[in-house]
């Protein structure tokens, strides 16, 4: 189970299982069921003398109070998830970045 909060007053809590994974064509595809259903996915693509990262979400929410309020709310649960997926960013560049220096254990 994974949970996710964020400055709003509301947790999500869904579970997430991988369909896909493939460490040669670096790809994480998971279903999640629960406050949120749908799939989300990552991609590792070659860029110059880098990597990017890509993620894609599609997902529906299933927490009812959230379908009920979300098209008044519409507004505020744009800008936490942007919020949310900022922090998630920075979070990620902060482990890679230790990664690379070897300061997060491998495997």
């Amino acid at each position: 189970m994974l949970s996710c909060r964020s400055f709003l007053p509301y947790e999500l809590v869904f579970e997430a299982s991988h369909h896909t994974r493939d460490s040669e064509k670096l790809v994480l595809v998971a279903n999640l069921e629960g406050d949120l259903n749908g799939t989300v996915g990552w991609w590792v693509q070659p860029c110059g003398a880098g990597a990017r990262l890509v993620y894609d979400q599609e997902v529906t929410v299933g927490k009812p109070v959230l379908r009920a309020l979300g098209p008044l709310l519409r507004p505020a649960l744009v800008a936490n998830h942007q919020v949310m997926m900022r922090h998630g960013r920075r979070g990620l560049g902060t482990y890679l970045a230790g990664f690379a220096k070897g300061v997060v254990a491998r495997g």
